[in-house]
């Protein structure tokens, strides 16, 4: 009743799959999460007054039957999912002791690098094939742990300590990459989550020294709004390049969020500076992705005015937002579609609506409907797709003026194309309707592939978020709109939240949210070789100012 509602069946979908995930992460079986379900059945009927009891019951209840139904599925088809991959390994060390035997006989010794990334599951699967031997070397910064929305768990560095108290503690102090200023502000930040970290519990020094020169300073730079501080650090960095210090490669502009790379990366446009944009957002939500979904939408569904206003607004057609929203509004009020108002916008009462330039622009938009809905009877979905872009010279346009940006898209498009293919070899009849359909029930499933990358070598500005660039160095680092609200984020729950009680990983204490946020600024931080500005502002487009992030003063100190 909770997680398929009868309006939106497939609503919870991506929610329920990524919660198995995270189940499996934290070593919780579909059996053990039944049982703890049956235990909240229990104490909601032992209290029958406690309305928020009984309700809680019936929606683990819920999730744990479906759980339990996953993996009955997964198993009947020979399915495994990704966190199956370490599920299924460790259930099979465990119930077969023989099995265990013969792997921990051939894995005498065992390395695990980036141990602050793995989960519970992960490590319990190590700790099996280390055996008595103990043979095992692992290698970790608690600093760096900035994949908890991941599975990663926190604790088990310590875990590690504690399961294998002979274990010889070696600190790495010597840092081949910052200078000593960088890194000193870096270590004052992340003082600043003290007690709880690995340096402060197991009494070693993590205090970075670098090889190389003292550095200058690290710079604060703030502006009044957003779109100043955009244009400043391209003008910063079309300065250094033009003097000869640097090319485009040695700089990276590091943010949050993807979106809080589109200021930044239209600012870099218009200084006809060169960039690469490698965030965390996937496939479908590339604007050459939407492109292509909002029209093969479309030709599945006249009616999907969201599609349509997708679509009349892309760079193809170029119709103004403001008369798409009084087309919409019009729409509305006589409960009719998009599609039909733009279809008779030369009727009297849609006329005087629609802007004098927009209207050449509707009747392009309006042919081509008619003629690509007449080619979808008997075109492939992906010929129909390619005739698109072509007729309409968005391919000639991406083609025509190369660039790290234009590159990527074209990467992305040929990803798309794959994904045509391959619903062509599964499909009884490719149409595009059928695709349609198809895509839609990928995309509530939760697929999103990977974004294609750009050529590495191109000399271009680096703009990434920071989970991507970790593990990256630059010689300059822009880390910007470092503003409260914005860095750090603020906590965001799940639809499904796994209960507390469930969780082996053992959180630290205090803000634990706040806490993994300040690492992800540390690793930003130390992405830096030369230089490192910290950038903000006061306005971002909102009702109220925002003040400086916190992170900031506690790196300057």
């Amino acid at each position: 009743s909770y997680y398929r509602p009868m309006g939106d069946p497939t609503r919870f979908i991506e929610a329920l799959l990524d919660f198995f995930s995270r189940a499996k992460d934290e070593d919780i079986s579909s059996g053990e999460y039944l049982g703890y379900a049956q235990k909240l059945e229990k104490q909601a009927k032992e209290n029958p007054d406690d309305d928020a009891l009984r309700e809680e019951a019936v929606k683990v209840g819920e999730v744990a039957g479906c759980y339990a139904k996953f993996q009955e599925l997964l198993l009947k088809e020979g399915k495994i999912d990704f966190s199956n991959q370490f599920y299924l390994a460790l259930d099979l060390l465990r119930k077969h002791p023989s099995v265990l035997k013969r792997y921990q006989k051939q894995f005498k010794y065992i390395l695990v690098d980036e141990f602050q990334d793995t989960n519970y599951a992960q490590y319990q699967l190590a700790r099996l094939l280390a055996g008595e031997r103990r043979n095992i070397t692992v290698t970790g910064d608690d600093d760096q742990c900035i994949y908890r929305f991941r599975g990663a768990a926190y604790s088990n560095l310590l875990s590690f300590i504690r399961d294998f108290p002979a274990a010889e503690k070696v600190s790495i102090v010597q840092n081949y990459r910052s200078t000593q200023a960088i890194l000193d502000g870096a270590y004052r930040l992340i003082q600043h989550n003290n007690p709880e970290r690995f340096e402060v519990k197991s009494k070693i020094n993590k205090r970075l020294i670098s090889q190389g020169r003292p550095g200058q300073a690290i710079a604060h730079l703030h502006f009044d709004t957003l779109s100043t501080q955009a244009d400043s650090v391209a003008g910063l960095i079309q300065e250094k390049v033009k003097n000869g210090e640097y090319s485009y490669s040695d700089f990276a502009i590091l943010v949050r969020a993807n979106n809080d790379a589109d200021a930044f990366l239209r600012s870099l446009n218009m200084a006809a500076i060169p960039w690469r944009f490698s965030g965390n957002q996937g496939l479908y939500s590339r604007p050459e992705a939407r492109l292509s979904i909002a029209f093969l939408r479309l030709m599945s569904n006249i009616q999907d005015s969201l599609s349509l206003y997708y679509l009349a607004t892309c760079e193809i057609y170029g119709l103004s937002p403001m008369d798409l929203s009084r087309a919409m509004h019009y729409a509305r009020r006589r409960n009719i579609s998009l599609h039909s108002v733009l279809e008779n916008f030369n009727d009297e009462g849609i006329k005087p609506l629609i802007s004098e330039n927009a209207r050449e622009k509707i009747e392009t938009l309006i042919a081509d409907i008619r003629k690509f809905s007449e080619l979808s009877r008997t075109q492939t979905c992906g010929r129909l797709l390619y005739q698109f872009l072509s007729d309409s010279g968005y391919l000639k346009g991406l083609v025509r003026m190369p660039s790290a940006e234009n590159e990527e898209k074209l990467l992305n498009l040929s990803k798309f194309f794959d994904l045509v293919r391959n619903f062509e070899t599964i499909a009884r009849e490719d149409r595009v309707l059928y695709f349609a359909d198809y895509l839609n029930l990928l995309i509530e499933a939760g697929d999103d592939p990977a974004t294609a990358e750009a050529d590495p070598d191109l000399d271009a500005v680096n703009v990434l978020t920071i989970h991507k660039a970790k593990g990256l160095e630059f010689e300059v680092v822009f880390m910007v709109s470092l503003s409260q609200g914005k860095f750090p984020w603020p906590r965001r729950g799940r639809p499904i939240e796994l209960s507390d009680e469930l969780i082996k990983d053992a959180l630290p204490g205090g803000d634990f949210h706040l806490q993994e946020e300040r690492r992800l600024f540390y690793v930003g931080m130390t992405r830096a070789r030369k230089e490192l500005y910290l950038c903000s502002a006061n306005d971002y487009g909102g009702r109220r100012m925002r003040k400086i992030s916190q992170f900031v003063f506690e790196a300057l100190g």
